[in-house]
């Protein structure tokens, strides 16, 4: 009755413990993420004081390779514009692709920043997206970037392995 008392408990404490953590560094992989997203409208933001429209700016999309190249956890990142079109992201090729997906959609129509899942190709992102507004605050575009839903559930899965070595341990 011990040891069944014993194992309930450690094995109540590992998924507990796996659960939060799961939840809060997801949640703080978000907010880096919204931090990462508000240095490149900063930047954008600088460029586009000087009055220079958003669409007649060249060679922005080394800095979201710079993004991607910097941080292993993100996989992408890009600007649209008000259309869906994509006007910089990290990979060249994309450049002009029209995103008329629903998350895309929904991304365009928020005014705030918001996180969504979004699929691409079979793989789940958390998706950030951050509007960028001109002088008159108005939305002229969203940048958007996406951290893998399975770079989580790796670190996740890696503190569950160790917890569960921990517990059998203690149980044995």
């Amino acid at each position: 009755i011990t040891v069944a008392i014993l194992f309930f408990a450690i094995g109540a404490n590992t998924l507990t413990s796996n659960y939060v953590f799961t939840r809060d560094y997801s949640d703080a992989l978000q907010a880096k993420t919204f931090v990462i997203g508000q240095g490149l409208n900063l930047q954008l933001d600088r460029i586009l004081r000087l009055g220079i429209q958003i669409e007649d700016l060249i060679g922005f999309e080394k800095q979201c390779q710079d993004v991607v190249n910097k941080y292993e956890e993100i996989s992408y990142a890009m600007v649209l514009d008000t259309r869906g079109e994509i006007l910089f992201h990290n990979d060249p090729s994309r450049h002009g692709e029209i995103l008329t997906d629903s998350t895309s959609l929904k991304t365009l129509e928020s005014a705030e920043k918001i996180v969504q899942v979004y699929s691409r190709q079979g793989e789940e992102f958390y998706d950030a997206a951050i509007p960028v507004l001109n002088q008159y605050e108005e939305r002229i575009a969203t940048i958007r970037i996406g951290v893998p839903i399975k770079f989580i559930t790796q670190k996740t899965g890696n503190l569950f392995a160790y917890s569960v070595g921990v517990a059998l341990g203690s149980l044995g």
